[in-house]
């Protein structure tokens, strides 16, 4: 190997610093523009003589608040316990059951009667919204490992860096409902909160049994909805009967536990507004349930945050509730919508009034978006779901 002669080796770090040192020296040039405003009769001000100084806001700095976790006390009584992780095996008939509600296979006349073709402009804006929350988000995390123990067992499949699914199904409802807001704008008087949470205990058939659910977005108003069944609609319901699931019993597959926290709250911050409309999300990269099974999940969330609300804002114990409680609740896994109405008539789960929901299919929005061509492509995107979102927006 031969070795090689270094030729004209120079430190540059004396140059560097005399540049920098004459550079740090160099007078701003004038470039006569106050000249010309001067002999057009235009004065120049110091800016110092007009803005104000800036404002240091003092204010004392808070210590972050300690959450509480949750405490998980031994009671004298069990109770069953419904959770985000439970899901009914009988579907929407047991789900009938433990609500004490009646299903209607169609959405309200008065929602289905707001319902309009999109225009070609608002279907544009919609796909927007798909590309943006399931493709250029800039937020990346290692996302689980995929298996496909069917088709290839044993593979180990490379992990993926994108959006989780929760993130996802949060950006998707969220800029849905800033699109309605704009495509709407004469709706000043709703908010949306983030990240709420319900818990309600209630008797069931001589059992305790408790619902807490949460809902990564609720629409508030300060309007509550009208109800959707009147006076004599209710009453006669008191003759309908609820679906066969015998011999199982409502509370199948769910655990009876000793230990449970016995607090209960509801999903709104203020006392001034009333629910709106709730989203529920599936936060699964697939989901194992069939649509029977979805749609009970669907009504058991909704009258867990009705009945939540009814005990904690409202301050109903128990019994029918004089006035009922309407509330609208979209449930997607990110492609698949399901959207119903729910009226809260009592908190009787075995008396002879009815609860009623009032729910569409499920459909999905789109079949697929990814990458085709280094092109965000959507493939069978359906306008439906988003005329039913705006529908919803206008009650």
């Amino acid at each position: 190997m031969r070795t090689t002669t270094i030729c004209l080796a120079q430190h540059i770090g004396r140059g560097f610093r005399f540049q920098w040192h004459l550079k740090n020296k160099r007078s701003i040039p004038s470039s006569g523009a106050a000249e010309i405003l001067a002999a057009k009769g235009i004065k120049i001000c110091d800016p110092k003589d007009i803005l104000s100084p800036p404002y240091f806001n003092n204010a004392e700095v808070l210590p972050p608040r300690e959450v509480e976790e949750e405490e998980l006390e031994p009671a004298k009584r069990p109770c069953f316990v419904f959770h985000e992780r439970y899901s009914p095996p009988a579907g929407m008939a047991q789900a009938q059951h433990l609500t004490n509600s009646i299903v209607r296979s169609t959405l309200p006349q008065r929602v289905l009667d707001q319902m309009k073709d999109n225009t070609e402009e608002e279907d544009l804006k919609v796909q927007e919204v798909i590309r943006h929350s399931q493709l250029m988000d800039s937020h990346q995390e290692k996302l689980p490992r995929f298996d496909d123990v069917v088709n290839r067992p044993g593979w180990k499949f490379p992990r993926e860096w994108a959006s989780p699914v929760s993130r996802r199904n949060k950006q998707m409802s969220y800029k849905l409902q800033v699109l309605l807001d704009q495509l709407l704008p004469g709706y000043t008087n709703r908010h949306l909160i983030t990240n709420t949470n319900s818990q309600v205990s209630l008797e069931h058939s001589g059992q305790l049994i408790q619902m807490k659910y949460k809902a990564p977005l609720v629409l508030i108003s300060s309007n509550p909805l009208s109800a959707v069944a009147e006076e004599d609609e209710i009453l006669a319901s008191e003759g309908e009967s609820l679906p066969d699931i015998y011999p199982f019993s409502p509370f199948l597959h769910c655990k009876k536990l000793t230990q449970y926290s016995d607090k209960e709250f509801d999903c709104l911050a203020t006392r001034r507004h009333f629910p709106h409309t709730l989203f529920f999300h599936m936060d699964m990269p697939y989901s194992p349930h069939n649509d029977d099974t979805f749609g009970g999940l669907t009504l058991m969330k909704a009258f867990g945050h009705a009945a939540a609300y009814a005990k904690s804002s409202l301050k109903i114990e128990k019994g029918n509730l004089e006035t009922p409680l309407t509330l609208q609740v979209v449930h997607t896994t990110g492609k698949k919508f399901h959207i119903g109405v729910f009226q809260l008539n009592t908190l009787d789960l075995s008396g002879p009034r009815k609860n009623f929901f009032w729910h569409f299919p499920r459909e999905a929005l789109f079949d697929a978006c990814k990458f085709k061509g280094a092109e965000a492509n959507i493939e069978g995107y359906n306008p439906r779901i988003f005329s039913l979102l705006r529908a919803l927006h206008l009650q």
